[in-house]
């Protein structure tokens, strides 16, 4: 349960901050997934009944007010959170430089997913030009700040371990 509540918290900040304050339409070529680090997190250092929950929540959450194509954050959050774990069973996913190539490889199969989307449904007026400008720019700012989000994570989630010790909390490992 320690877990549970403090990332909880941090994603319905991220939910919030990606759907208020980063909504603005200069943003929106920058702007990727913010809950794509949130879930490689997840998957890499959190229990799964944990990471699988808070993935399949706010996945609900992204459809249920993203007005896109209802289904798409929950069976991208749920698909991308089994892989990693599934990878961890083979390799070490747990380094700086897998946990941002992996944000990359959720930002492009996101984007990958979305652009199939709109080829199905018969809008592929502008696709290839669209697809072309917003992936390769969501990408190389995933990269850039993919790192800082994890440190952040980390960071707090340390610190809110180090604040229930200090308040007598008990923490269940």
């Amino acid at each position: 349960m320690k877990g549970f509540l403090f990332f909880l918290a941090v994603g319905t900040i991220i939910f919030v901050a990606q759907t208020t304050l980063l909504a603005a339409p200069g943003l929106q070529v920058f702007r990727y997934d913010l809950f794509i680090p949130f879930v490689v997190f997840m998957a890499l250092y959190q229990p799964v009944h944990v990471g699988l929950s808070l993935a399949i929540l706010f996945g609900f959450v992204m459809d249920v007010f993203s007005g896109g194509v209802f289904g798409l954050f929950l069976f991208t959050y749920f698909w991308f959170f089994c892989l990693i774990r599934a990878g961890l069973e083979f390799l070490d996913l747990q380094n700086s430089i897998l946990e941002t190539v992996l944000v990359l490889l959720g930002v492009l199969a996101e984007n990958l997913i979305v652009i199939f989307f709109l080829s199905f449904f018969g809008r592929e007026d502008g696709i290839r030009f669209w697809a072309l400008q917003n992936v390769v720019v969501q990408v190389f700012v995933a990269g850039v700040t993919a790192p800082l989000i994890f440190l952040t994570f980390s960071k707090s989630g340390k610190r809110a371990r180090k604040s229930q010790r200090d308040f007598g909390l008990t923490i269940d490992e």
